[in-house]
């Protein structure tokens, strides 16, 4: 944030993000198991999450805790595995119901 600061065109950005509406930008914890029903891994690529839903990931978490921003597209997914992403509310409305998702 305090970047936001002294980076002017940053704060534009973020105040021009709209809130409670369609355009609102949303950030969705997803699991492994919630993409899948199988033990099988897969690579952020193959996923291709936002082609199918419009979601961009911004974050992984590992099975064992560690944290990786703006992971690499080989990044495998494996079972408790979680992965963060942003969307405005219809591209994470259509991640809901492409993976049967129940919102929390």
């Amino acid at each position: 944030m305090a970047s936001l600061i002294v980076s002017p065109d940053l704060l534009e950005f973020w105040d021009n993000l709209s809130y409670g509406d369609s355009k609102s930008v949303n950030l969705e914890q997803v699991s492994f198991e919630q993409l899948f029903d199988h033990g099988k891994s897969c690579t952020i690529l193959e996923l291709d999450l936002r082609q199918r839903t419009g979601c961009t990931i911004i974050g992984f978490k590992s099975p064992d805790g560690e944290y990786i921003v703006n992971p690499n597209p080989k990044t495998e997914l494996k079972p408790n595995s979680k992965i963060i992403v942003i969307g405005n509310s219809e591209q994470i409305k259509t991640l809901q119901d492409t993976y049967s998702i129940q919102h929390e």
